[in-house]
């Protein structure tokens, strides 16, 4: 199995373990640790150079979470 080395995700701990399961057989993905404030997800995600995939609305917020600062911020909502 190998990764596409374009793409580097990082996903908050609201995406769903079947869809990180799903995205890890053709991505490099890594998910955050449970509980993490949203300015280190936002910190791990810029120090990493990794897209953060998130249904966090916060993320949305431009002027705290800059879009320029990121490799990019992928906001997916998810219904049941």
């Amino acid at each position: 199995m190998s990764h596409s080395t374009e793409f580097k995700l990082l996903c908050d701990e609201n995406i769903p373990k079947k869809l990180i399961e799903l995205l890890s057989e053709d991505f490099d993905v890594k998910r955050v640790l449970l509980g993490l404030k949203d300015k280190l997800v936002a910190e791990q995600a810029k120090s990493e150079k990794r897209i953060l995939l998130t249904s966090d609305k916060h993320f949305l917020n431009k002027i705290k979470f800059p879009p320029k600062e990121f490799s990019g911020i992928i906001f997916i909502e998810i219904h049941p």
